[in-house]
């Protein structure tokens, strides 16, 4: 029996929700609440003048249900969220059903994305007992904190109906209510902990059974508009990394094509801002053009990841340029003073209308654009005919033909006059928090751009930003949850760890700052220290126990798990320090995971990909040897000639053999193309070798030191925009040993094009 079946049995409490009926005035309460007027959460804050008078989470609002008697009343959303801020107009500041919760109840309020380990545990709650969970997420508690009913938004009448009802059950009879709280916990906790028992399956993911589970994912895409099947659309950028690493390193067609075909149309659609650049939340439509609004943080680093991936794989310029827009829009709207990054952008205007400042009517694009443009406009964006949007009209390109040149400019011309008239337009609030972990995964994207795309800004930018959370979030303590009004507030999430850490890896790969991998590997310390249990390799999410249970880290959704990216870190670790350590951690983690991701693919990619990635080797552009005394980097140096360079480092006290060594007991350096198939290698180079005698060789050798460049071109076959794989042997020696060859691969990606496609 699946755990919301078994969890259906227990719950006797059946609440019939009716219509609603007309809603009374609302009545804002003017005194502001002391607990929360000066709370370090914005979305706290943006509560304190409510009707109800909520308490922030804490043991003071658990001992009052306790000394009163009374159920808690659990509400978590964040700023950013839209059906937060209708449930606050709706109902938090209506007196009916302030008086309601004031008077039966103890109303806590939690901001998701401060207090995340809150988050995860009552998700988890309202998934078992209602079958979905979402923002806000509403939880009935005893005050022992066990969930006894879930429910997310409901409108004013019925949630009237809804407090009534739970109010009058706790009078006449708590006891059961509370043996039926015991029952779901316990319930909850057991599966929790199934989750983490899982047996080790690593060994099982052959790449037969890799690609079958990959071609099954790929089948689920839309054909026509990409993304997984079904509305409301969302990115599943960890998904789409998945697909990414299948095409990269297995050369999987059906994983390309699924994956080119998203990004070629979330960039076009609505969902892509065209006017100020940047990634809305989702979309309600299968074509992505009915956004919903909210900006996050997360949302800009990881679709810049994917569009990154994108372009390594199909050399799209167009995919490059939507990446880097979407960087430079969080540098220009998200960026705080100090160089850290806020977490979000609302999904309304001041007034609350959704969407507010890039919607125009067919009035206003008459009065900004003349009658022909707006004719035009109208017919290539097309006007909302259902839903809050009704007619408006939000810009994309998804129906503008680009490679027409006139088309294309009468498109820039539009949305250069449509970004004029968004000056005078209210802007969407900004929550100024910032996260940790969501840091984390800006910095990681934009020295992954600086890197590939030879972008010194970018990086510069991104090693501001890690200076600021590892000066300013690293407490006595551990790391800090997040940065506020000039202080460190809550502690830190494995997420924050897990997603701080790649960066850092990601900074050291951009630059070779041996400072940047000392800071990565002390966190891994820290981290192990306070999440992991080391004879299971399981993790835990928080570092101690939230409510009733501890939490393991939750499986990818829009955010990547946060034990598989772990797993990912431990073993770029291995490979960038040489220390065997981190690589048995990431199989120990790799094992307890598995089976769970072999069960449910789609709810654990980021495992699946972190699998992969430890049983077949990594791909990324700056690949290692030699127990980290080897990098290597491979680059186009003239596109139009197809030729690249090789460049490779070689720590001091190493190196590597000639191409023609002397002595044929050891292996040479030596380049070769592996893919595409029909491709040619020509006019290798490699750099003059110089002779030395080595303690273990009686005569002189040829050697390879320091850093230099191995040069070549490559001959495609006509048309074919697949990326270039070389692969380079390497053994690697000191002045008394020689370490057992190595075999690198590196990845070229196709030559630029405006097009992409299988």
């Amino acid at each position: 029996m699946g755990m919301r079946a078994f969890l259906s049995a227990l719950v006797f409490l059946v609440l019939a929700l009716g219509a609603g009926l007309s809603a009374s005035e609302r009545i804002v309460q003017q005194v502001p609440n002391p607990a929360l007027a000066n709370a370090p959460s914005p979305y706290l804050r943006h509560h304190a003048s409510d009707a109800v008078r909520w308490r922030p989470w804490g043991r003071a609002a658990f001992e009052e249900a306790k000394g009163r008697n009374v159920p808690v009343f659990l509400s978590v959303g964040y700023l950013a969220c839209y059906w937060c801020d209708v449930m606050q107009r709706e109902n938090y500041r209506d007196p009916e059903v302030a008086k309601l919760l004031n008077e039966h109840f103890v109303p806590v309020l939690v901001d998701r994305e401060a207090q995340a380990d809150v988050d995860e545990l009552y998700m988890a709650v309202s998934a078992a007992l209602r079958g979905v969970a979402g923002w806000p997420n509403h939880v009935f508690l005893t005050p022992e904190l066990e969930p006894f009913h879930a429910e997310g938004y409901l409108p004013r009448e019925r949630f009237i109906r809804l407090l009534e009802q739970v109010a009058a059950r706790w009078r006449e009879n708590p006891r059961e209510l509370r043996a039926s709280a015991r029952k779901i916990a316990q319930a909850v906790r057991e599966y929790l902990q199934r989750q983490g028992r899982a047996k080790a399956a690593l060994e099982s993911l052959t790449r037969e059974r890799f690609l079958r589970i990959v071609h099954m994912l790929a089948a689920r895409f839309d054909p026509f508009h990409g993304g997984l099947d079904g509305t409301p659309k969302h990115f599943r950028q960890p998904l789409l990394m998945l697909l990414a690493r299948a095409a990269l390193a297995h050369h999987d067609l059906s994983a390309r094509t699924a994956l080119l075909n998203t990004l070629r149309h979330v960039t076009r659609g609505s969902v892509y801002d065209h006017l100020e650049g940047g990634f809305f939340r989702y979309a309600t439509d299968a074509a992505w053009h009915i956004p919903h609004f909210e900006k996050m943080l997360y949302d800009q680093a990881l679709m810049a990841d994917a569009l990154r991936a994108g372009w390594r794989l199909s050399g799209d310029i167009r995919l490059k340029r939507r990446a880097l827009e979407t960087l430079d829009f969080a540098l220009a709207q998200l960026r705080l003073a100090n160089g850290a990054f806020a977490a979000s952008l609302g999904a309304h205007t001041p007034d609350g209308r959704e969407g507010g400042r890039f919607l125009f009517t067919p009035e206003e694009l008459r009065a900004l654009l003349g009658a022909e443009d707006a004719k035009w406009a109208e017919a290539k964006f097309g006007i909302v005919t259902e839903g809050a949007l009704t007619g408006h009209v939000v810009a994309h390109s998804q129906d503008v033909a680009l490679e027409n040149p006139a088309e294309r400019q009468r498109l820039q011309r539009v949305l250069a006059t449509l970004r004029k008239a968004l000056v005078s337009r209210p802007r969407h609030a900004r929550d100024e928090k910032a996260i940790t972990g969501w840091n984390g995964l800006m910095i990681g994207a934009l020295a992954r751009a600086a890197l590939q795309w030879d972008r010194a800004d970018h990086g510069e930018a991104a090693a501001r930003a890690a200076h600021l959370i590892l000066r300013r979030l690293r407490t006595s303590d551990g790391l800090a949850r997040y940065w506020l009004r000039g202080a460190a507030h809550g502690r830190a999430t494995l997420q924050d760890y897990a997603y701080l850490i790649d960066a850092l890896l990601a900074l050291h790969d951009w630059r070779s700052d041996a400072d940047w991998l000392e800071q990565a590997k002390r966190l891994a310390r820290e981290a192990t220290q306070r999440f992991l249990d080391e004879r299971s390799g399981r993790w835990w999410f928080a570092s101690a126990r939230t409510g009733f249970a501890r939490l393991p880290p939750p499986a990818d959704r829009t955010l990547p798990a946060a034990d598989a990216v772990m797993a990912l870190n431990l073993l770029r670790l291995a490979a960038r320090t040489g220390e065997d350590e981190w690589r048995v951690l990431a199989e120990g983690t790799l094992s307890s995971v598995l089976a769970k991701a072999l069960e449910k693919p789609l709810a654990h990619v980021s495992a699946l990909r972190a699998a992969d990635i430890f049983l077949r080797g990594d791909d990324t552009p700056v690949q290692y040897a030699a127990n980290s005394h080897l990098r290597a980097f491979a680059r186009w140096v003239d596109v139009a000639e197809r030729r690249f360079a090789v460049r490779v480092r070689i720590a001091e006290g190493w190196h590597v053999q000639a191409p023609e060594p002397d002595d044929e007991n050891l292996i040479p350096t030596r380049l070769e193309l592996l893919r595409p198939k029909g491709a040619l290698l020509a006019e290798v180079r490699y750099p003059k070798p110089i002779t030395r005698a080595l303690a273990f060789s009686g005569k002189p050798l040829k050697l390879l030191e320091g850093a230099f460049d191995i040069t070549g071109r490559v001959t495609l076959p006509t048309r074919m925009r697949v990326p270039v794989v070389l692969r380079l042997q390497v053994q690697a020696c000191d002045d008394e040993t020689c370490l057992a060859p190595e075999w690198l691969g590196l990845y070229l990606p196709p030559p630029e094009t405006a097009r992409s496609g299988p």
